[in-house]
């Protein structure tokens, strides 16, 4: 057997399992998405995205704005959570502002919610 006939199927084969591992990775929902979906399961599934000329775009859930004018990269991740919610289906707009959680993103929240 020549050797480039192992070597060939072994590529394909490792290049397979790299696709399965990011495909898994990227089904792993991120802290920031964890906590917003815990913040808004306990405001009734509402979430906003807002917007001042002092802070740039910002999500809003219930009285907790997310975003730290000392460090514009915290309001970088929740946006990009939120993007990320949408896109998973766990939430979709309602308005131009206004964001919810679906039945799948209740769920969700539930799980990641504070125990009181």
């Amino acid at each position: 057997m020549n050797p480039t006939e192992l070597i060939i199927p072994a590529v394909g084969w490792v290049r397979g399992i790299w696709r399965h591992i990011r495909h898994i990775r990227d089904k792993r929902l991120t802290k920031a998405e964890k906590e917003l979906l815990a913040m808004a399961f306990e405001n009734r599934g509402e979430m906003h995205l807002l917007e001042s000329d002092q802070t740039g775009p910002f999500a809003r859930i219930g009285r907790h704005s997310l975003y730290d004018s000392e460090d514009p990269n915290i309001s970088a991740d929740y946006l990009e959570a939120l993007d990320k919610l949408v896109s998973r289906g766990l939430a979709k707009a309602e308005g131009a502002v206004r964001l919810c959680l679906t039945g799948t993103g209740f769920n969700s929240g539930r799980k990641f919610r504070k125990r009181k």
